[in-house]
């Protein structure tokens, strides 16, 4: 772009001819070549979108779902959109997400994996707890010591957990 508005400006060529030659759009070309302010300023210009997460905000939601994935329980990307409305309205940042839907917009989805590209999300398989690492002593052991470590964090009682395989349920994250 910066070679076309000089050629047209040193009067090499056309606003006609540069366009094809360099490759670049006519109008903008014309609006470079019109503007009082250097090429390389109107060049510095970006024209992306504000994000509408903070750097910090976007960092706790990705830490957020590797920790959760880390204990066995992936989200499914309908999970990710809810969890960004839901971060943008406790914080009151401005938004275009639908409030009908009270979720982001797959847009938005769609950049913020490409900016996370160690992030993946699918719908959890039922598959049982037992076949995703193996029923080994370790395993087991890593799984109290998880369970150790959340369960004073969110202040279950004893009543409040339960069997599961009681209940005739399947203990799986699929829903």
């Amino acid at each position: 772009m910066k070679r076309a508005v000089e050629a047209v400006k040193n009067k090499e060529m056309g606003t006609l001819k540069a366009p094809k030659a360099f490759g670049v759009p006519k109008s903008t070309l014309i609006d470079y070549v019109i503007s009082k302010k250097p090429v390389d300023t109107l060049l510095a210009i970006k024209l992306d979108r504000k994000p509408t997460l903070t750097n910090e905000l976007e960092e706790a939601l990705v830490e957020y779902a590797l920790e959760m994935e880390r204990r066995y329980f992936g989200l499914r990307a309908s999970d990710v959109r809810r969890l960004a409305f839901q971060l943008v309205i406790r914080n009151g940042l401005k938004h275009p997400f639908s409030c009908r839907s009270a979720a982001a917009g797959k847009k938005w989805l769609k950049s913020f994996m490409s900016r996370h590209p160690k992030l993946s999300f699918r719908k959890p398989q039922g598959i049982s707890a037992a076949r995703v690492k193996g029923f080994t002593k370790e395993n087991v052991q890593a799984f109290f010591n998880i369970l150790g470590s959340v369960l004073p964090k969110v202040g279950f009682n004893p009543a409040a957990i339960y069997n599961v395989d009681e209940t005739g349920k399947e203990a799986t994250q699929a829903f």
